[in-house]
């Protein structure tokens, strides 16, 4: 058994200013958890303590600020746990290499990120029930540490893998890129049009669940997919059907509501020729995920399944668009 600790940081030579708040309030205390079958223990450490992490730190610096002397160490936060690896001799001959184990330590990654998560969920619920029903907690005085997504994780992780003496040390650092570029004239007679008019609401849900799908919270992501399909497909029967006269509005609106969203989905729209059965049996499962999710019965979502939930709900909302039912 060996002794793995990862040190996430947020930033080589600044924290932001939102992090800095928990980090102060983390600071000065070791938490130990059993969680996933694995001891854990947290804290807030730092990382750059010694020439070899300080020559990691150098390879975020530009070329001229490299000197070790004038590196200075960075707050992390530190996930330890012991893990069973089998270490090929040549890696470990070369275990002063900067991240030559990285392939090693890449799968329990996942580990040490579900434990941070969990340690935030905890903190953030005990400053709920401590804090609920205050004036602190109302009006938003208290500092709740967001979830932290994958992408987050692996930006700016530094790693301690301690073996026979030996500490390998690396870091893994995938980030996101964003790029901005000044609005064309298109899109700002686009955007012109477009704050002349009130925008469906199916469209703000879409952009949110594609938020939260970045943002790795699958669960919202499936969740308000579905609220977007509910609210296109009882808009698009809604008008289909008060244009055919099968009814009064009252009776339609009480017929909508009453009627599953998944026979809504998959029998009257096969009955009005809506979509084809792909697509409405794609509909009725979103509306199945969603239910699980809601009332408990299912505790996780896959990102495939979060994915297929959006590109239904899309392809159902633009099919109703182009169809001008709506």
């Amino acid at each position: 058994m060996y002794k793995l600790t990862f040190k996430k940081a947020f930033g080589i030579e600044h924290i932001p200013v939102d992090s800095f708040f928990w980090f102060l309030e983390l600071a000065g205390a070791d938490y130990n958890f059993p969680f996933n079958d694995k001891s854990i223990k947290f804290t807030i450490g730092r990382f750059g303590t010694t020439d070899q992490e300080k020559t990691v730190l150098s390879l975020f610096r530009h070329s001229d600020e490299r000197d070790l002397n004038y590196i200075a160490e960075i707050p992390t936060l530190d996930v330890s746990f012991n893990v069973e690896v089998n270490i090929p001799p040549n890696i470990n001959e070369k275990w002063k290499e900067i991240s030559i184990a990285n392939e090693l330590i890449k799968p329990f990654i996942h580990d040490a990120l579900s434990a941070i998560n969990h340690f935030f969920d905890s903190c953030r619920d005990v400053k709920y029930l401590e804090k609920r029903g205050s004036k602190e907690w109302r009006s938003q005085q208290t500092t709740l540490i967001p979830q932290m997504t994958d992408a987050e994780f692996r930006t700016f992780l530094f790693y301690i893998f301690e073996s026979n003496n030996k500490k390998f040390i690396g870091c893994f650092s995938a980030g996101q890129a964003r790029t901005a570029s000044p609005l064309n004239n298109k899109f700002k007679n686009k955007l012109q049009r477009n704050l002349e008019q009130d925008i469906p609401l199916e469209r703000k849900l879409m952009v949110r669940a594609w938020e939260y799908f970045f943002q790795e919270d699958l669960k919202s992501s499936v969740i308000y997919s579905a609220m977007v399909i509910e609210l296109v497909l009882a808009s698009a029967l809604r008008k289909t059907f008060t244009s055919r006269s099968i009814a009064s509005v009252s009776r339609i609106d009480k017929f909508i509501e009453q009627t599953s969203n998944r026979l809504l989905s998959t029998v009257v729209l096969g009955f009005l020729g809506i979509g084809d059965e792909t697509l409405r049996e794609g509909l009725a499962q979103v509306f199945e995920l969603r239910n699980g999710l809601v009332h408990g019965g299912r505790r996780s979502v896959s990102r495939e399944d979060a994915q297929t939930a959006l590109d239904h709900a899309e392809k159902f909302m633009i099919i109703i668009e182009n169809t001008n039912i709506k």
